[in-house]
């Protein structure tokens, strides 16, 4: 067996997953800020 492509793949899976958990908390955050910034100008005018 080849142990170089072994962990090569873990390697590729473990970035995977960790892209996987970092979007949808990035692109929930960027809704919580727009709904932030909407209600403070609502305070504004």
């Amino acid at each position: 067996r080849q142990l170089k492509g072994d962990v090569f793949s873990i390697f590729v899976i473990a970035i995977a997953a960790a892209e996987a958990a970092i979007g949808p908390a990035m692109f929930l955050r960027s809704i919580v800020t727009e709904i932030n910034s909407y209600q403070s100008i609502k305070f504004i005018e």
